[in-house]
């Protein structure tokens, strides 16, 4: 999303072109927990496991990796996505800020009391969670992961007390590609 400053460039490769090739030898992590957030479903951790599963049919090595993390890294994110947040959402008229589901607007409220240290130790906080999921991940030549450990919910369900708890995946892989 050219709107996005964390994205990557365009790149204009045809990722089919090399669909069929061979996966024998490569190193995939297989990483199934996190260490922090709510746990993995069955449901959602067979069809990761079954996956997983048909890449070392293919030849792949694939290595159950352990947990990531000891202790939970999100607040530091929490806080940093608050400061974000409550820029943009204070730059939406009264009538747009209505249109944001209640819970949102108050996590996007919290953002402007923030302190720049405040801001500073979570972006410290972040930087290190980085370089640990970096070097989790330095021995496999790519990791099988869920993109998320539950089943979808409606856009519309109110706000987790426990912030992104329910995407670990996504918060670990999101601060590589957003801060790489």
């Amino acid at each position: 999303d050219a709107r996005d400053y964390t994205s990557l460039p365009w790149d204009d490769r045809d990722y089919l072109d090399e669909i069929n090739a061979n996966v024998c030898g490569l190193r995939i992590g297989l990483l199934t927990d996190m260490g922090f957030g709510v746990p993995v479903q069955p449901e959602i951790r067979s069809l990761i496991e079954a996956a997983a599963g048909v890449l070392a049919s293919l030849g792949a090595v694939v290595t159950p990796m352990p947990p990531i993390f000891d202790t939970d890294p999100e607040p530091d994110f929490d806080r940093m996505g608050q400061a974000y947040g409550w820029a943009d959402f204070s730059a939406l008229s009264p009538e747009r800020q209505g249109l944001v589901l209640p819970a949102i607007a108050d996590w996007c409220r919290r953002g402007e009391r923030m302190l720049a240290t405040d801001f500073t130790r979570a972006e410290v906080g972040i930087a290190q969670t980085r370089r640990r999921v970096i070097a989790a991940g330095a021995a496999y030549d790519y990791l099988i992961s869920p993109t998320m450990g539950i089943e979808p919910y409606p856009a519309e369900a109110p706000w987790s007390a426990d912030g992104t708890q329910h995407n670990p995946f996504l918060f670990g892989y999101r601060l590589v590609v957003w801060f790489g």
